[in-house]
């Protein structure tokens, strides 16, 4: 303990100067090894350092620390094994006992990818998934999102980096799990092995056979894939995207995007249409044959005056 209390007093260095911080607060209860009190945080992350590589007469075997004055506790340095995100920990910080050990952190996802307006990404609570080689630290939870995940109802799986002094840092199971995107192949399970998460579009199939122009003005135009008939059925597959022109103004255009049609009130093929039922709404149409139109009451009536006498 004297060895340790000494070695603080030597090196006297600003918390804001860590080596090699983490974004996490790790939990300074679990995986705890010893607690310390030091100068300042600095100080923590260099005894950590001298534990972890096995120099000096402490405890031995530091992988993670947590630097928290607080009330009721004398010790602010706590040596660690393992990195579990600590809920509460205002003012604390948390680091490694040496940024080169790449076994305390779980490998992210690589470069940021361009925009795909059929994929989607991770987002991490604690850093980030993207960036070279930036890997994402211990106790994090990275999260993916789209409304088109399977099974339905699924739009959210985050999946955590734990470490274990016997295996690393590892990406933890799903959760859900089973979760795949909407071709039904692709499972969702972490950054490193889904770095980019298709989130397209499942088919969307009408009932019907659609027109793509009458003589009514609807005019319905498609780029890309074109829509398929079959069997009695249109389908539009997530690469079309299709235009409804009704006496050349645009009334909508259907596309798939993040997961999700742009055009949400399809079901059948007469669901493709201009003007709604197509009859307007007139005077004649408004009323019943049977029913008798009210004339116009064109009576006044003037309410009485009572005459009043003049004062002298």
């Amino acid at each position: 303990m004297l060895a340790i209390y000494l070695l603080s007093l030597l090196v006297t260095v600003k918390a804001s100067s860590l080596d090699c911080p983490i974004p996490v607060v790790c939990d300074p209860i679990v995986g705890i090894l010893a607690s310390y009190i030091t100068n300042n945080a600095a100080t923590c992350e260099k005894i950590c350092h001298y534990s972890g590589a096995g120099i000096g007469g402490g405890v031995m075997g530091c992988k993670f620390f947590t630097y928290w004055n607080r009330e009721g506790s004398k010790e602010n340095c706590h040596f660690l094994t393992e990195c579990s995100a600590a809920v509460h920990a205002p003012g604390a910080h948390s680091g490694l006992w040496s940024c080169a050990d790449d076994t305390l952190s779980c490998a992210g996802a690589g470069e940021v990818p361009a925009y795909d307006d059929k994929a989607t990404l991770w987002t991490c609570d604690y850093g980030y998934a993207y960036g070279g080689n930036t890997r994402v630290s211990a106790g994090a939870t990275c999260s993916a999102s789209c409304p088109s995940f399977l099974p339905e109802g699924s739009q959210s799986v985050s999946t955590t980096c734990e470490y274990s002094a016997a295996g690393g840092a590892v990406w933890g199971t799903p959760t859900p799990p089973d979760v795949t995107a909407a071709d039904g192949q692709t499972k969702i399970t972490n950054p490193e092995e889904n770095p980019t998460i298709p989130c397209g579009c499942a088919d969307l199939v009408l009932e019907g056979e659609i027109e793509m122009q009458d003589d009514n003005g609807l005019q319905l135009t498609c780029t890309g894939t074109q829509p398929s008939i079959a069997e009695g059925k249109t389908t539009f597959t997530q690469d079309t995207e299709c235009i409804l022109l009704c006496d050349g103004v645009l009334t909508w255009d259907l596309y798939c995007s993040q997961g999700e049609w742009s055009v949400s009130d399809l079901n059948k093929a007469d669901d493709v249409k201009c003007y709604g039922s197509g009859e307007y709404v007139t005077l004649s149409t408004w009323f019943s044959p049977t029913t008798t139109i009210p004339a116009e009451d064109t009576t006044t009536t003037v309410a009485p005056v009572t005459p009043t006498t003049a004062r002298k």
